[in-house]
């Protein structure tokens, strides 16, 4: 019974590897942000029943319980810091759930450290992380080869459409290149190991797999082929996809990450490695590597301090590794994040602002330059640490940072320890870590790209649970010996008989069941109707009627369909009929109040609630009050917003005063003159109203 337990969680948690396929759109049913809502659901669905098959399993065999690691500690005081600045955020709701663009948050970042508890406790050899990894391999050479026929535009899918740069199932390059990076260095272990020496037991393995072979090469065919060479060839594939995908998303961090993983592979093997000719092409390829980004940087120092013109190779990789620099749109862009992330840091440092929160921050204190260099919006900091720093303060970071270090210091206890084949693996796979962990210099965790992560940190805590033995007066070397093998009783014995295990099944069952319907079939059918309510497609009373039903199916993820709604509402307002002004103000009243209740420092909503105030005025003369309020409110939470500037000046017009428009107009214009052009259709309007009261006058 055991056994068919622990192969039932190992599938499970090998189909979570399949998350990035997920896209929520034809052929599957259609929900809001299709690229993050289903990603993050089926994560979640798979890890719930994951966990309930192993809480069955661990109450019949408390072997199977997981081991005892610094860096499973470091994950599990992590999760506690969170929790604690989601208790003490400025919207513990978004805190916990986030949003449907997002679908990340305190219960999201649960999933995944019982995710890691579960792996390390099932997978306790290394064929299991073989399995594993080579599926994981599996998948992305699917992605791989989607993202060649979106290149080509062979419309597999209707989403899969031709673009300069790739997103394939991720929904942006910047995930493509981040998720594609890892699986090289995955492929690349994998491949390296198959060169070097293996133990002894696996050397015995080979011969008997010779004898096999020999027996069936008279057959001929593809079953002659020697299983090495034929997984040679499918690691080969994924390195080669991986690389190619990493190019075509034309992702400069991706870029970066990958050399800062080729560089941490080199030098770490250069300190600790075992094999004397790896070593030296360790130091080799570190010296070529860091010449060649010393040339790079070289290039790029000197083209800033000319007139040089952009290098148009449009949407390569090379333009965008050659047009790099401090004045690059996204660079300065990322650079103002990190600014105010610090700024907002100050004001709450020891917890943050909460998990999710970091765009309430921002939002209060970015200036109006930001937005001249194309800052429109960051509800993520684009840079991990600043992330951290600003939704969970400095305990967050350090809760971070911990598990880094954790993660570190099993690769220099144990890694050296390591036969050949598995030193080289280790290594490569202490690589795709650093890769991810410098892709998040100028990114955040998605959920179609964190599973990397999660799944190579349980292959650390794996590392970690190996046992150091020395073998006779020879080198000490890293065993897989678990003291919980020895220990194979049930934590409570009266549950092994038919009847309580029957028992067993069905609460767990029950208690699984509860969960999913709960937290992902509620969400997911909340983000379908959410999909239609904002679509268009349809009249507006059936489009009403999707948003209550998405409000009202899954409240605590609403505020992102209000906010969605009431800025379609605002921008048809002018084409709708009179029932269905009466219909859209009457869910601006109802649910205004409700969103600001949830989230009371979401600008946005009140945004939202005052553009259709503002146009509804002369259906009642008290909107035009109404509008103030809400945009004096929404000047407090964001005053340098360019969107809330103009919401104010807006007001004014509403209110009949082009004289005060544009003299905010011009006040706004003085402190950033490169955004004169964001104002330029209120001032026609202010200056159209002012030469009408001449007229009249």
């Amino acid at each position: 019974m055991e056994s068919r337990l622990v192969t039932a969680i190992r599938i499970v948690l090998a189909l979570v590897m399949v998350t990035p396929l997920i896209v929520m759109t034809d052929p599957l049913p259609h929900a809001v942000f299709p690229y993050v809502v289903g990603k993050a659901l089926w994560s979640r669905t798979l890890i719930e029943i994951a966990f309930g098959l192993w809480i069955i399993l661990l109450l019949r065999d408390s072997s199977y319980r997981f081991p005892k690691s610094w860096t499973l500690a470091a994950l599990g005081v992590y999760v506690l810091i969170a929790l604690l600045a989601t208790v003490f955020s400025v919207s513990p709701t978004r805190s916990l759930w986030s949003t449907y663009e997002r679908m990340q948050g305190w219960v999201d970042l649960a999933h995944w450290a019982t995710f890691v508890v579960v792996l390390v406790s099932t997978h306790r050899t290394w064929a299991h992380w073989r399995t594993l990894l080579n599926f994981n391999l599996g998948v992305g050479i699917l992605i791989g080869l989607l993202g060649l026929t979106q290149f080509l535009d062979i419309r597999v899918f209707e989403y899969l459409q031709y673009r300069n740069r790739l997103d394939i199932t991720l929904g942006n390059p910047t995930y493509v290149g981040g998720y594609m990076l890892v699986n090289f260095f995955i492929a690349a272990g994998f491949l390296a190991e198959s060169f070097l020496d293996r133990s002894a037991s696996e050397t015995r393995g080979r011969a008997v797999e010779r004898r096999r072979r020999r027996r069936v090469q008279q057959s001929g065919g593809l079953s002659s082929i020697p299983p090495e060479q034929l997984w040679r060839v499918f690691w080969v594939a994924a390195i080669a996809l991986s690389l190619t995908m990493v190019f075509l998303s034309g992702t400069r961090s991706a870029a970066i990450a990958l050399v800062a993983g080729i560089l941490a592979f080199s030098i770490g093997y250069a300190l600790w490695g075992g094999s004397r000719r790896l070593r030296t092409a360790a130091i080799g390829t570190t010296a070529v590597v860091a010449a060649l980004v010393s040339l790079l940087t070289i290039f790029i120092l000197v083209r800033a301090g000319t007139d040089v013109e952009r290098i148009d190779l449009p949407g390569t990789m090379v333009e965008r590794l050659l047009n790099t620099g401090v004045r690059d749109r996204s660079a300065e862009g990322r650079i103002a994040a990190a600014e105010v992330g610090m700024k907002a840091f100050l004001d709450r440092p020891l917890l943050g602002w909460g998990p999710e929160n970091y765009t309430v921050g921002y939002d209060r204190h970015v200036g109006p330059e930001a937005f001249a260099k194309g800052a429109a919006s960051f509800d993520q900091a684009h840079n991990k640490l600043i992330e951290e720093l600003t939704t969970k303060g400095l305990l967050g970071l350090l809760g971070y940072l911990a598990l880094w270090v954790s993660l570190a210091v099993v690769f220099i206890r144990k890694a050296r320890y390591l036969t050949a084949g598995q030193q080289v693996f280790a290594f490569l796979i202490g690589a795709g870590l650093i890769g991810y962990f410098t892709q998040n210099f100028f990114l955040f965790d998605t959920p179609g790209t964190v599973i990397h992560l999660y799944a190579l940190v349980g292959f650390v805590v794996f590392l970690d649970s190996m046992i150091l033995k020395r073998s006779g007066s020879g080198p000490t070397q890293a065993v897989v010996q678990d003291e919980r093998v020895a220990d194979r009783t049930p934590l409570f014995p009266s549950l092994r008989g038919d009847t309580a295990m029957v028992s067993m099944v069905v609460v767990v069952g029950v208690g699984i069941a509860a969960a999913v319907f709960l937290l992902n079939v509620r969400p997911l059918t909340a983000a379908s109707s959410a999909a239609d309510a904002v679509s268009g497609g349809t009249s507006w009373a059936q489009r009403f009627e999707a948003f209550e039903d998405s409000v009202n199916t899954f409240p605590p993820l609403s505020n992102t369909v209000r906010m969605m709604m009431f800025r379609e509402i605002g921008l048809a307002w002018g084409a709708l009929a009179g029932n269905e002004m009466a219909t859209a103000l009457a869910i601006v009243e109802k649910h205004g109040p409700a969103g600001t209740k949830a989230e009371p420092e979401e600008w946005r909503l009140l945004s939202g609630m005052a553009v259709i105030y503002q146009q509804a005025r002369d259906e009642n003369g008290e909107y035009i009050s109404r509008a103030r309020e809400l945009v004096e409110s929404a000047v407090e939470l964001a005053p340098s917003r360019v969107e809330v500037r103009a919401l104010l000046i807006a007001q004014h017009l509403v209110e009949n005063d082009p004289q005060g428009a544009l003299r905010l107009i011009e006040d706004y214009v003085a402190e950033a003159p490169e955004t004169e052009h964001r104002y330029e259709p209120l001032r026609e309007q202010a200056d159209r109203i002012e030469n009408a009261e001449e007229t009249d006058g």
